[in-house]
């Protein structure tokens, strides 16, 4: 049994020690008397009214910050005594006051309690930092457009196909809350270049969000498959395997009188193979199936993309007409649109998967 010990290592931290467990941090009172301290001296120099809204406006901003990291780990308050901390907390509090805008509230408080997380590597702290100098000025629309582009080039879904509806499920969750803000016109896509986070190149046309789904996600966009068009060694499998929850085929998405493998993209399918068979050949005959029954026009797969949801249309329609078809998001790209996505839909995904 360990004796459990505690000892003072400063007026606002305690490290607790019990066996191997030692856990050090500042208090939640010193972590906001920290952020308050280092954009007081700004706040200073504004007129009272001005100060009074900017004051106003940190507060709010601070209070998220701190209640984002005690979301993931209390203890990842003690990174605000980080000099590299501090800096950020100062730049970030002084663009919300000066701007009040919702997007920069956001995204700024999110960058702020990933960057205070223990596994943040350095790469991603470089990027935050970049990130938080940026953000501040890019209006909304910009933050939108960089979202976008980061969700249709870098982001890939991994899980089942459920259900037919995943197009429409999938735009409404991750499409619908920022197409409706993209911008219009091409001078703000030039100024998002000037702002260093993307990089505008040619060549990537409104097709090739087709092109790019139906690589992706081959068993979402099926022509579907008759009894006799299933090779003798696969309708073996699908027979012994048919109304299994993990069932080699099942009824095609696009029309319900034909089949279809059941897996997302060619990866998928080789694993479910391999669940049923351990003949190799048989486990890449039934990929390459999947692979060669997908819809090759681009207009039949952007036909079924706008009929799912009117998100997939308004999408289409500004890579037709502006310079985000030519759009490519670097790391400080990244990392803002990755925390304008995660505060607006709620998901986890770590920045590193991309950073």
């Amino acid at each position: 049994m360990h004796e459990k010990q505690s000892q003072r290592v400063g007026d606002e931290s305690l490290a607790v020690q019990a066996g191997t467990i030692n856990v050090t941090g500042i208090s939640e009172e010193r972590a906001h008397i920290i952020a308050q301290e280092v954009v007081q001296k700004e706040i200073c120099r504004f007129t009272e009214t001005a100060a009074e809204i900017a004051r106003a406006r940190v507060d709010q901003l601070r209070t998220e910050i701190i209640d984002r990291i005690k979301e993931v780990r209390i203890e990842n308050l003690s990174a605000f005594e980080d000099p590299d901390v501090q800096m950020l907390l100062l730049e970030s509090q002084a663009e919300y006051a000066r701007s009040g805008e919702e997007h920069h509230f956001r995204v700024l408080a999110d960058l702020i309690a990933m960057r205070c997380t223990n596994s943040v590597s350095g790469l991603e702290k470089s990027a935050i930092r970049s990130a938080v100098e940026t953000v501040g000025r890019l209006p909304g629309s910009c933050i939108a457009a960089v979202t976008i582009c980061w969700l249709m080039t870098d982001v890939k879904y991994t899980g089942p196909i459920e259900s037919g509806r995943w197009l429409r499920t999938w735009a409404e969750r991750h499409l619908a809350p920022f197409v409706a803000n993209l911008p219009k016109s091409n001078k703000e896509y030039r100024y998002l270049e000037s702002s260093g986070c993307i990089t505008i190149t040619h060549g990537f046309t409104a097709n090739s969000i087709a092109g790019r789904m139906v690589r992706l996600y081959p068993g979402l966009f099926q022509a579907g498959l008759m009894d006799d068009d299933i090779p003798s060694p696969l309708m073996e499998l699908f027979t012994r395997t048919r109304g299994h929850a993990e069932g080699m085929f099942f009824p095609c998405l696009g029309d319900s009188d034909k089949w279809q493998v059941n897996a997302i993209d060619e990866e998928a399918a080789r694993e479910l193979a391999a669940l049923h068979t351990t003949d190799s050949g048989v486990i890449e005959q039934f990929a390459n199936l999947l692979k060669s029954n997908a819809l090759s026009a681009n207009r039949d797969v952007e036909t079924i993309l706008r009929e799912s949801h009117p998100a997939w249309g308004e999408l289409l329609d500004r890579y037709a007409d502006t310079l985000i078809a030519s759009m490519r998001v670097n790391s400080v790209g990244a990392a803002i649109a990755h925390c304008n996505w995660s505060s607006t839909t709620g998901d986890k995904a770590p920045l590193s998967i991309w950073v």
